[in-house]
C-alpha cells in the first residue's frame, strides 16, 4: 500500500489510513484499472460506464489536487489523510447515486480494493 505515496516521493506514516492510500493509487491510475475493475465487475452498460466516468473522473481530479499539496509539503499529514479518506468515501457514494442498479456489485467491488 505505499506505492502511491512512493511515487509521490513521500514516506508511508504509520497512522496513514488505508482509504487514503487507496485513493492516492486511485489518482494514480493512468492505466484505467480501476474503470476496468469497475466494468467488469459492475457488468455496465454503455451509458452507465458514461455516468460512472463523470465521477470517476471528478474524483480523480479532486485526488490528484491533494496529491500535489502532499508532494509539496513532502509529507502526508493528517488532514490530509482525513480529506483523501472522505473524497474516497463520498467517491463510492456518489457511485452508488449514479448507479442505482449496481450498488451490490459496487460495495462487493470496494470490498475487495
Amino acid at each position: 500500500m505505499a506505492l502511491p505515496l512512493a511515487r509521490l516521493g513521500v514516506p508511508v506514516p504509520e497512522s496513514a489510513s488505508r482509504d487514503a492510500l487507496r485513493a492516492l493509487a486511485f489518482a494514480g491510475d493512468d492505466a484505467g484499472h480501476y474503470k476496468a475493475a469497475l466494468c467488469t465487475a459492475a457488468l455496465l452498460l454503455a451509458s452507465e460506464e458514461e455516468a460512472a466516468d463523470s465521477v470517476l473522473n471528478e474524483y480523480r481530479a479532486a485526488v490528484a489536487r491533494e496529491a500535489i499539496a502532499i508532494r509539496t509539503s513532502a509529507r502526508l499529514t493528517p488532514e490530509a489523510d482525513r480529506r483523501l479518506t472522505a473524497i474516497w468515501d463520498v467517491l463510492w457514494t456518489d457511485l452508488e447515486r449514479a448507479l442505482p442498479t449496481r450498488t451490490a456489485q459496487l460495495r462487493a467491488l470496494r470490498r475487495a480494493l
